[in-house]
C-alpha cells in the first residue's frame, strides 16, 4: 500500500514538473518572441529626429503579463543641431525615457483565437518626459496632420482595451537646449485613470473612447519647486455624456511663507495663495483641444474662491517687463480659444503689499465677490463683441463696490472703458489702503457715494469722477513717509474739503488722468487712475471737468480767431 502511494505522489510529481518545464519553455520561447517583435517594431521604425531602444521584454505566463525594461526614445545629435541652430520645423524636441511598461492582467484567449487585445492594468514605472526647447524660435503653427480620435487605422487586430492605467513617480522637464537651465519641472507623483478602448467601426478602423462615461482622479498632488508653489486637486470628474468637468478642492499654495517666497525674488512679483472649493467646466470640446484645433467651453463657474496676493514693494520692479491687457493677448493668440462665460461666486480677495519705506503694508479686502466675464474669445468672428467684466464686491467688508470693464476685441483698438459706483461707508474702513499709499489718515468721516468713468489708452487714461462725502477730518502725509506735509494736512482740515458737495453748491466732478507705467499691468493703471481722481476732490491738486470745460472752450475759440486771422 505504502509502495502504491509512494509510486502514484512520484507520478503527480513528474507530471508536475513536466508541466512546469514545458511552461517554463513556452514562457522563454514568447519571452524571446516578444522581444523580437517589440524590438523590430521600436528600432526599425523610421523615426526621424530620434532613435529608440528598448532594453529587454519578458512574458509571464502565470501572471498572464508582458513586461518591457528600460525603453528610451532619444534625439539625435543632427536633431538637436538643428534645434540649436534654429533650422527645426518645431522649436522643441521630446526626450523619453521608462523605466519598466508592464501590460498586466491579458485576456489570452481573446488574443489568440479573436485578434482582440484587451488588458487589465497597463504599468508606467518611473516615466521621465524632457521637453527640451529653444526660447529663439518663435511659435509656429503646428504641420503636422491632427490625430484623428474617432478615425485610427490600425492592421490585424479586431480590438484594444485596457481597463486601468497607473502611473508611478512620473516627471516632467522643460529644459532650454542653449543654456541647459531648467525652465520648469515638478517633484515625481503617482497617478491612477481609468483606460481606454478603441472600438472597431469597421474596414480595420477605430474609435477612441473612454472605458467609462465618467472618468475620475482623486488626490492629486504636485510640487513645482522652481515655481516655489504645490498644487492639490481632491477629484476631477470628467462626464462625457454631461460634457462636465467638476473639480473639487483646488489648491495652488507656496511651498513656504509667503513674504519668505517674495523676498527669494529677484524683482517685486506677486505671490499666490488660491483655494478654490468647486470649479464647474461646462461644454468643453475634449476632441477639438487633443487634436490641437483650439480650445472650446460653454461656461465656467468658481464657487468659494479664496485668494490672497501678495507683493513686496521694497523689491525693484522688473523693467523689462512689458505685459499686455487681456483683450491684447486674445487678438494676438495664434490657437483658437472661446469661452463663452466664467462666473465667479462668492469669492473673497486679499491683496496686501510691503511698501518701500517704514515696513508699511498696504491692504485691500473684497468680500462676497461675484463676477460675470464674458466673451472670452481669440477667434475673430466672435471678436465683432467685447470682453466684458462685471465685478461687484463689498470692499472692506462694508461698501457695496461695482466695477464694469469693457476691453473690444476688434483689430486696431486696443483701449479700454471702466466704470463703477462705491457704496456709503465710514471713510476710516479704508485707511488700511488709503494711508500707506496716499498718505491720508482719516480721523472720521463719511463717505456717501462714488462713482467714476473712464477710458484707458495704450499711454494715458482720461475720465471723470464724483466722490461725494460729508464731515471729514484727515491728516496727509507725504506718500510712503511719515513726515506730514503741513500745506496738505492744512487744506484737508479747512472748511472747503470737509464735504462734497458743499453747502447750497453743486457736488464736485473732478477729471480723472494717469499716465501708464510700461512695465505694470492693467490692475495698477486703473487704480492709478482711480487715485488721481480720489486726490484731486479732496485737495486743490486735479481739475474738476467744469474747468477742464472751460479750458477746452477757451482753446477752440483761440484757435477760431487764428483760422479766421
Amino acid at each position: 500500500m505504502h509502495t502504491n502511494l509512494s509510486k502514484k505522489n512520484i507520478t503527480i510529481l513528474i507530471i508536475v514538473v513536466v508541466f512546469v518545464s514545458i511552461a517554463l519553455s513556452i514562457n522563454a520561447i514568447i519571452s524571446k518572441v516578444i522581444t523580437t517583435k517589440i524590438n523590430e517594431l521600436v528600432l526599425n521604425n523610421s523615426f526621424k529626429l530620434h532613435t529608440a531602444k528598448v532594453e529587454n521584454v519578458k512574458f509571464n505566463l502565470f501572471e498572464r503579463s508582458v513586461t518591457a525594461n528600460n525603453l528610451f526614445l532619444t534625439p539625435t545629435k543632427e536633431s538637436i543641431s538643428k534645434l540649436k541652430g534654429q533650422s527645426l520645423k518645431n522649436k522643441e524636441l521630446e526626450k523619453i525615457s521608462i523605466s519598466s511598461i508592464k501590460f498586466k492582467g491579458i485576456h489570452l484567449t481573446k488574443i489568440l483565437f479573436y485578434n482582440d487585445i484587451h488588458i487589465n492594468t497597463l504599468l508606467v514605472d518611473n516615466l521621465l518626459f524632457q521637453d527640451f526647447i529653444n526660447p529663439k524660435i518663435k511659435d509656429k503653427p503646428d504641420q503636422k496632420k491632427p490625430f484623428n480620435l474617432d478615425s485610427i487605422a490600425i492592421r490585424k487586430i479586431k480590438g484594444l482595451q485596457i481597463d486601468k492605467i497607473k502611473f508611478n513617480n512620473f516627471n516632467f522637464q522643460q529644459i532650454d537646449i542653449n543654456s541647459k537651465e531648467l525652465l520648469f519641472h515638478h517633484e515625481p507623483f503617482n497617478l491612477i485613470i481609468d483606460g481606454f478602448i478603441l472600438k472597431n467601426i469597421g474596414d480595420q478602423v477605430f474609435k477612441l473612447m473612454p472605458i467609462k462615461n465618467v472618468f475620475e482622479i482623486h488626490d492629486v498632488e504636485i510640487k513645482l519647486p522652481k515655481k516655489g508653489y504645490n498644487l492639490q486637486i481632491a477629484s476631477i470628474k470628467l462626464d462625457f455624456n454631461k460634457a462636465v468637468i467638476a473639480v473639487e478642492k483646488f489648491k495652488y499654495k507656496p511651498l513656504i511663507d509667503k513674504r519668505t517666497l517674495a523676498n527669494s525674488y529677484k524683482f517685486s512679483k506677486a505671490v499666490f495663495d488660491t483655494e478654490i472649493d468647486k470649479i464647474f467646466i461646462y461644454n468643453f470640446q475634449l476632441k477639438e483641444m487633443l487634436k490641437k484645433q483650439g480650445v472650446f467651453i460653454d461656461s465656467i463657474e468658481v464657487i468659494d474662491l479664496g485668494l490672497e496676493v501678495y507683493k513686496d514693494k521694497r523689491k525693484p520692479f522688473d523693467e523689462s517687463m512689458r505685459p499686455k491687457d487681456p483683450h491684447v493677448l486674445l487678438k494676438e493668440m495664434k490657437s483658437p480659444l472661446h469661452i463663452q462665460k466664467i462666473k465667479v461666486k462668492n469669492g473673497s480677495i486679499l491683496f496686501e503689499a510691503q511698501l518701500e519705506k517704514n515696513d508699511l503694508l498696504m491692504t485691500l479686502n473684497l468680500n462676497n465677490v461675484n463676477a460675470n466675464i464674458n466673451n472670452i474669445t481669440s477667434i475673430k468672428k466672435y471678436r465683432e463683441n467685447p470682453l466684458e467684466v462685471d465685478f461687484r464686491s463689498d470692499l472692506m467688508n462694508r461698501s457695496k463696490m461695482h466695477i464694469n470693464i469693457i476691453f473690444p476685441l476688434k483689430d486696431f483698438n486696443n483701449s479700454f472703458k471702466f466704470y463703477g459706483t462705491l457704496g456709503p461707508a465710514k471713510l476710516k474702513y479704508f485707511d488700511s489702503a488709503l494711508y500707506p499709499t496716499l498718505g491720508l489718515k482719516v480721523l472720521q468721516g463719511e463717505l456717501d457715494g462714488l462713482k467714476f468713468d473712464a477710458v484707458a489708452h495704450s499711454n494715458s487714461s482720461e475720465g471723470k469722477m464724483t466722490m461725494l462725502y460729508h464731515n471729514l477730518k484727515a491728516e496727509v502725509f507725504k506718500s510712503h513717509s511719515l513726515e506730514e506735509n503741513k500745506f496738505l494736512s492744512w487744506v484737508v482740515k479747512g472748511a472747503t474739503y470737509k464735504s462734497n458737495p458743499k453747502k447750497h453748491k453743486p457736488p464736485k466732478e473732478v477729471v480723472l488722468h494717469a499716465d501708464r507705467v510700461i512695465y505694470k499691468g492693467f490692475i495698477n493703471y486703473i487704480w492709478k487712475t482711480l487715485q488721481s481722481g480720489i486726490i484731486a476732490t479732496i485737495t486743490p491738486i486735479g481739475t474738476t471737468t467744469k474747468k477742464a470745460e472751460k479750458k477746452k472752450l477757451k482753446k477752440e475759440k483761440r484757435e477760431k480767431r487764428r483760422n479766421h486771422n
